[in-house]
């Protein structure tokens, strides 16, 4: 909203959603956001209506990866603070908003790309696909999220 009380779109509808608490969230702005971030190769920003935190798959840059653990650090909850943590320092820096900020991540070192189907061929993350392949470990974030776990 403008400070005149217009709506000012800042992103494509359907990268747009609202959470639990009523709160617009234009996924796509956020993204790019975090992509500043040295830490990270690709991120998938992540949110439901039934849900009011925002979660995020996360592809690590190889240096910060070797830098808390290499490949078998990926599913440690020290690894995964961390990248949290990482997270917060871009969104405090980019004036992001409490609710735009990500809580909880799953970490992988499988790049998408559009050989496997998880990018367009302009690069943009396909979410249907994303959302498919790592139902699973949505929903455990989320768990997670609720009984006070990152």
């Amino acid at each position: 909203m403008t400070p005149q009380g217009a709506l000012k779109v800042i992103d494509r509808k359907k990268n747009i959603f609202k959470l639990a608490q009523g709160e617009y969230i234009a996924v796509e702005h956020l993204e790019n956001v975090y992509n500043r971030s040295d830490a990270l190769e690709q991120i998938w920003v992540h949110g439901e209506s039934t849900e009011s935190q925002l979660i995020a798959v996360v592809i690590p840059a190889k240096d910060w990866l070797k830098e808390n653990g290499g490949k078998e650090a990926l599913n440690k909850p020290e690894a995964k603070k961390a990248m949290v943590e990482e997270l917060s320092k871009t969104a405090k820096a980019n004036k992001l908003k409490g609710f735009e900020f990500v809580r909880a991540v799953h970490l992988d070192d499988e790049p998408w790309t559009p050989e496997n189907n998880l990018l367009t061929p302009s690069l943009k993350v396909k979410r249907p696909q994303l959302k498919s392949k790592y139902e699973a470990e949505l929903k455990q974030l989320y768990k997670d999220l609720k009984s006070g776990r990152k």
